[in-house]
């Protein structure tokens, strides 16, 4: 089975270590004095300007520092005669804006701070750095400080150029011996090249700004813990991050800025996380939520309660995320705020995910997804491609998963996620092993185990280990299978990551009860089921229930493999009632059909010892709830146009959705009738299956929306004595359930039943192909 969880993606990496705190809409106040080393921490609401003044005298130099917390500044200064001078914008909306300036008049120098983008809103630290006598290396600086303003607006579109300001300024910044902003350059330097497959010298530039960080002084702003933990982070070093953040710790402590030490807390336990350190980590997360709260920080609040929802945290834990994350989506939206927005779109859909509520979670990933990519954000793209992946290959849709694997490695390739690389590389090898390919699955599976390694994420390779495992079992090599999965528990053991523990359990249950020791499993099963239900992992508890009642068949208890089974049957219905699309419920219902064959065989078996109990009308009844679409709901959606009152603008998408798939099957058909290139055909296979799935997820929206899906969701199968009122004197229902081990037709007339055992499946279906 395949994890969606990737110990790399907290949502904390996706937007950096700042955070946001709208306030009620203010006027545009009157200017303020701005005097030297005296910081000013202050709100900016949508639509607002804040005014300052600097008195300065003919030829000195100025320098302004600004902080802004996730959300984007524009500054606009101007001359004592009111003429503008500089206006500086900084693409990038989290860490320092810088502007520098040589007053050519004495007087009074305007600055204006406002938000770059309209009805964004947040917190900013402002102060002016320096006021001094002009030296002669201050135009250079000036000079340094304009090379860096281009080539940060130039990163995202021209990297060649980019990189060439960056490096001009970076000379002039190390001629003029300003380590703290040469730091800057070299760490801007070492972004774009790991953005631009090129993490050998990125890392060298990491190297650089890293030990020019740590002999900086005078910073004590949340951006330069930040930039250093991030640096250690990328260099491999997190056990020394967390040293140097825990050196950090008790400094800003005795600052009492309680929104830096949340931040810094915040930093501490993502580092935990990823050395799977669970505990202290939660530990953190709960100190940083309660100083946010203190502080008013409600998108750190939101951050931190995400990263907390992350860990392996109980049901009713979980449930509490989702609230919080739920009210937090619509404080974002309010605000304008698209980076957050996705951010929180992206956190309620993996809490939904461990919530096992995969139709919600596709929904949310869905949401966010063109956000990131508005935003340029492929390393955020990339993960959501691998969840989308994921979900998909849960239903067993194993190609379209694959799709979204293929679409994901590359994006973390380019940008030099290299731990993000391996769960790719792992997902896509899991797929294989489904799809029968035995050497690549071996391959991928044998490349990405080295990577979590020298990650030492031990999360990664536990994984590696469990899915090799399962490879092993699906070739025969029973011995093999259970050093893998042994190997594997150890690992989620030692972890204590329950959920990982009790999958592996289950795996190792199975085998244990295909080797007949029947008390073993049972044992295995029960241990694996008790963590299921603690974690309120539905489909888990499922797997287990059917595990032991598997089991107790095999001990020749019939009755409590009943009881077993139906109550995994239960979790599995309210699962089948999340998909509103027919073809998803489809996918979902054909993974789960070992279990109602199961079911229907139990009940069967349990007719023949006692006839008269009417074990086979409850078979029968059992055999319709195994349907994807059941007599009634056939019935109830014939009689329901679910496209009456529905959304005007799904029904157009619709509209052209279906245009787009019947192009895109003429050009397939077209290229079927000629020899076509084997990539364009496959290319637009992959096509197709896009489209498809998203006129299947149009097509359940408009289901969801119907004022009449009331009628159809959670239809209950119809009884024997139901069946037998739809019937007339001159009627027969047959109904057949086809059986891996036998097979069974029901006969049914409007006083009547009768039911007969028929071959297993594989032997009807070869005498049907050859009756063909």
């Amino acid at each position: 089975m395949i994890s969606l969880k990737t110990t790399a993606v907290l949502v904390l990496a996706l937007i950096g270590w700042s955070t946001v705190c709208p306030s009620q809409a203010q006027t545009n106040d009157e200017p303020r004095p701005l005097d030297p080393g005296k910081a000013i921490e202050r709100e900016l609401s949508a639509g607002q300007t804040h005014s300052y003044k600097i008195n300065l005298s003919a030829n000195q130099f100025a320098r302004l520092l600004v902080e802004q917390q996730n959300f984007d500044v524009e500054l606009v200064l101007g001359t004592p005669d009111g003429k503008q001078i500089v206006a500086f914008g900084n693409p990038d909306p989290s860490g320092l804006e810088s502007v520098s300036w040589i007053a050519t008049v004495s007087g009074s120098y305007q600055l204006q701070i406002r938000a770059a983008t309209q009805n964004s809103a947040g917190k900013y630290d402002l102060r002016l750095e320096e006021r001094r006598a002009t030296t002669s290396g201050d135009k250079d600086r000036l000079a340094a400080e304009q090379l860096f303003l281009e080539a940060e607006r130039l990163r995202l579109t021209d990297k060649p150029r980019a990189l060439e300001k960056y490096q001009s300024a970076l000379q002039l910044r190390h001629t003029l011996g300003d380590r703290f902003d040469e730091a800057v350059l070299l760490h801007a330097i070492g972004k774009l090249m790991a953005t631009s497959s090129s993490p050998d010298t990125a890392q060298e530039s990491y190297r650089q700004a890293l030990a020019l960080f740590q002999s900086a002084t005078g910073e004590g702003w949340d951006g330069v813990f930040r930039n250093i933990t991030f640096l250690y982070t990328v260099m491999g070093g997190k056990q020394k991050a967390l040293d140097y953040l825990a050196e950090a710790l008790p400094l800003v402590r005795a600052l009492r800025n309680r929104r830096l030490e949340a931040v810094l807390l915040v930093g501490v336990a993502k580092i935990h996380n990823d050395l799977n350190q669970i505990e202290p980590s939660l530990e953190r997360q709960q100190q940083a939520l309660h100083l946010y709260r203190a502080s008013g920080g409600r998108a750190g609040e939101t951050i931190t309660i995400t990263n907390i929802g992350d860990a392996d945290l109980t049901l009713a834990e979980r449930q509490k995320a989702i609230q919080y994350l739920q009210q937090s989506l619509l404080l974002m939206r309010a605000v304008g705020d698209k980076s957050l927005e996705a951010t929180v779109l992206f956190g309620i859909a993996y809490v939904y995910d461990l919530l096992d509520e995969r139709q919600k979670a596709l929904e949310y990933f869905e949401q966010a997804l063109p956000l990131f990519r508005a935003l340029n954000d492929r390393n955020s793209e990339a993960y959501i491609l691998n969840f989308i992946g994921g979900f998909y290959s849960g239903l067993g849709e194993y190609e379209k998963a694959l799709d979204y694997f293929e679409q994901a490695l590359p994006l973390f390739r380019a940008v030099g996620d290299r731990n993000a690389e391996a769960y790719a590389l792992l997902y896509t090898g899991a797929l294989n092993c489904r799809l029968g390919q035995s050497a690549p699955c071996l391959n991928l599976h044998q490349q990405a185990l080295p990577l979590f390694r020298a990650a030492n994420d031990r999360f990664g390779e536990a994984q590696v280990l469990d899915s090799l495992g399962a490879m092993y079992l699906n070739a025969g090599e029973q011995q093999k299978a259970e050093e893998y999965w042994q190997q594997s528990l150890q690992l989620w053991q030692a972890l204590r990551y329950r959920s990982g523990e009790a999958n592996t359990l289950t795996s190792l249950a199975f085998l244990t009860e295909k080797r007949g020791q029947l008390e073993a499993a049972l044992t295995q099963q029960r241990q694996a089921l008790a963590l299921h239900r603690l974690l309120g992992n539905r489909s888990g508890e499922a797997d287990a229930l059917y595990g032991l009642a598997r089991v107790e068949r095999g001990r020749g208890n019939l009755m409590e493999a009943r009881t077993h089974v139906e109550a995994a049957l239960v979790l599995i219905e309210a699962q089948r009632g999340q998909y509103t699309s027919l073809e998803l419920r489809a996918s979902f219902l054909a993974t789960r059909q070992p279990v109602y064959s199961f079911q229907i065989d139990l009940l069967m078996q349990l007719h023949q010892q006692t006839p008269a109990q009417g074990f086979d009308g409850v078979a029968l009844q059992a055999s319709e709830r195994a349907r994807v679409r059941s007599l009634l709901e056939l019935l109830s959606e014939a009689r329901i146009d679910i496209r009456q009152g529905g959304d005007a603008d799904l029904l157009d998408r619709e509209r052209r959705l279906q245009q787009q798939l019947n192009a895109k099957e003429q050009a397939r058909l077209q290229l079927s009738h000629r020899k076509a290139n084997p990539d364009q055909s496959a290319a637009i296979e992959k096509e197709l299956r896009a489209l498809t799935a998203a006129y299947q997820e149009v097509q359940a929206q408009l289901r969801t929306r119907s004022p009449h899906y009331a009628a159809l969701t959670q239809p209950q199968p119809l009884a024997l004595s139901e069946i037998q009122q739809l019937l007339d004197a001159d009627t027969m229902l047959l109904e057949y359930a086809l059986g891996d081990e036998r097979s069974y037709l029901w006969a049914v007339t409007t006083t009547s039943m009768k039911s007969f055992v028929l071959p297993k499946r594989a032997e009807i279906e070869t005498a049907a192909r050859i009756f063909y």
